[in-house]
C-alpha cells in the first residue's frame, strides 16, 4: 500500500481532505499500539477499519488494494458515514462516486445497492426509487450477491433501463 495506493495523488488527496488517519504498526508493542489491536480486532496487516464521528465501526477489510479498488472502499466509507447522519443526498452522491468512477471495483455492486437505500430515505422512503436504483445491479453486476440481497422485486430492469443489448 505504501509503495503504490497510499503516493497515488486522488487517494492521497481524498484521505487528506476526507478522513483522519491513523496507522498503527503491528510489531509496535507500546500500549497504545497493543491496544488499537486488540480493540479493533486487527488480524493482518494491512487492515482497515473505517470508523464514524463517534468512533462507531462503519467498514472494515484486510489487503492490499490498487488506488481505485481503495478509492472506491473510501467512497463507500463516506456514503455510510454520510447515511448514519441521516444526509442521505450527500450520502447517495458518495454511493454514486464509487459505482459510477470504479465500476470494475469489486464494491461497485455494494455501492449502488446502498445507493439505492440512500435515495429511497431521500425521496420519502418510495419504493420506486429504490426499485430505479436496484435494477440497475443485475444489468451492470449480474450474478453478484448484491443483486441477490436486492432481489426481492418483481424488476425487470428492460422496463426501467429500455432493451438490454448483452453483445459486444
Amino acid at each position: 500500500m505504501g509503495a503504490v495506493t497510499y503516493p497515488h495523488p486522488a487517494v492521497s488527496q481524498l484521505i487528506h481532505d476526507r478522513f483522519v488517519p491513523v496507522r498503527v504498526n503491528e510489531r509496535d508493542s507500546s500500549a497504545a499500539a497493543v491496544e488499537a489491536l486488540r480493540t479493533y480486532r486487527l488480524l493482518w496487516s494491512p487492515g482497515f477499519v473505517f470508523l464514524d464521528q463517534k468512533g462507531s465501526e462503519l467498514r472494515r477489510f484486510v489487503g492490499y488494494l490498487p488506488p481505485e479498488d481503495f478509492q472506491a472502499e473510501l467512497y463507500v466509507a463516506l456514503g455510510l458515514s454520510a447515511m448514519l447522519r441521516a444526509r442521505y443526498e450527500e450520502s447517495f452522491r458518495e454511493f454514486r462516486l464509487a459505482a459510477d468512477r470504479f465500476p470494475e471495483s469489486p464494491v461497485a455492486a455494494e455501492a449502488i445497492y446502498w445507493a439505492g437505500i440512500a435515495a429511497y430515505r431521500r425521496d420519502g422512503r418510495k419504493m420506486d426509487t429504490l426499485k430505479s436504483v436496484w435494477a440497475e445491479v443485475p444489468l451492470k453486476y449480474p450474478g453478484s450477491t448484491w443483486w441477490q440481497r436486492a432481489d426481492v422485486f418483481d424488476v425487470n430492469p428492460a422496463e426501467i433501463f429500455g432493451p438490454i443489448n448483452r453483445t459486444p
